[in-house]
């Protein structure tokens, strides 16, 4: 393994990022395997102004998703905010997510994808997006069709 996938260089995993208390602290499997993307995440986040919401310490280390993308030589990183109390229990329902918080964390996902480029289609297919217009189309009709499809 260990190969990059043609074009695929960084990865940022969004996770549990809806809660209400608005506070993403960074994560040290993230800061020791891509700390660069870390860094780039955090910067960002704060020029989008959301600097109050991304906090530049390190508070949790996690086992997650961005390890298996990390091993194939993927800069990955997990954005989560693992001060959920209600995680994994019966009081985790759709009332506790902020709309706040996903709107903060939405536009600095948007602000990244304008920072780094959308890449070349040859390397992630011929219907890859090619502008945030186009993005932002994909992403009306996933809301639309309620779940994310690649065709």
């Amino acid at each position: 393994m260990g190969a990059r996938r043609a074009g695929l260089r960084d990865a940022v995993l969004f996770d549990m990022v809806g809660d209400g208390d608005r506070q993403i602290y960074q994560e040290g499997n993230s800061l020791t395997g891509a700390p660069e993307v870390v860094d780039l995440v955090w910067t960002v986040a704060r020029k989008a102004g959301h600097g109050d919401v991304f906090i530049p310490t390190m508070r949790w280390t996690i086992t997650d998703d961005h390890l298996s993308l990390q091993a194939r030589g993927i800069r990955a990183i997990d954005v989560v905010d693992f001060d959920y109390p209600h995680w994994h229990t019966p009081e985790d329902t759709p009332d506790k997510v902020s709309a706040r918080s996903l709107q903060a964390v939405g536009e600095v996902a948007l602000a990244l994808v304008a920072k780094q480029g959308l890449g070349d289609p040859a390397d992630h297919g011929p219907r890859a997006p090619t502008t945030i217009s186009a993005v932002l189309s994909c992403v009306r009709a996933t809301r639309k069709r309620g779940y994310a499809m690649i065709s």
